[in-house]
């Protein structure tokens, strides 16, 4: 995802990593209000992308910290995955520009960057409704979605 790298105080330690220094932070949506260094946002990029939750100490500790399970940072990942490919592809979103910006550095042209990025947020929606599904009531109200209805028998 595109999330600019944030500046954090002198001392300051990733709550996923703490036992080492990092030089780089990212502004995370599975750690609202806390940087988390640039080696954890990359693993937990992979992990939550796969079927199968890998048996993993920086997952471990996203559980621990957050209190959600790998379900439910799956389903915020995805979601947040899902916002970030729409703001890239639109045309006045704040990552509009961002295809030709890397056109260059990755030998691929504006229009083909643009394609798998298409591709990556159909897979992404897909497997979003998916895991939507499973998840508890309580990640749905963070998510901003109607809580789930009971069907009523007349």
């Amino acid at each position: 995802m595109t999330r600019p790298r944030v500046s954090v105080p002198d001392g300051y330690r990733c709550p996923l990593c703490p036992g080492h220094a990092d030089p780089v932070f990212d502004d995370s949506p599975l750690v609202v209000g806390q940087p988390i260094c640039a080696g954890c946002s990359v693993e937990l990029k992979h992990h939550l992308t796969e079927d199968t939750r890998r048996d993993d100490d920086v997952l471990d500790r996203l559980e621990a910290f957050t209190g959600r399970s790998f379900e439910e940072s799956r389903v915020l990942y995805l979601r947040e995955l899902v916002l970030d490919l729409e703001d890239r592809l639109s045309p006045t979103g704040t990552g509009a520009g961002l295809a030709e910006d890397w056109a260059g550095s990755y030998g691929q042209t504006a229009d083909s960057i643009r394609d798998d990025w298409r591709r990556l947020l159909a897979s992404a929606k897909k497997r979003l409704a998916l895991r939507e599904m499973e998840v508890t009531s309580s990640i749905r109200a963070e998510l901003g979605a109607a809580p789930a209805r009971a069907s009523r028998r007349c």
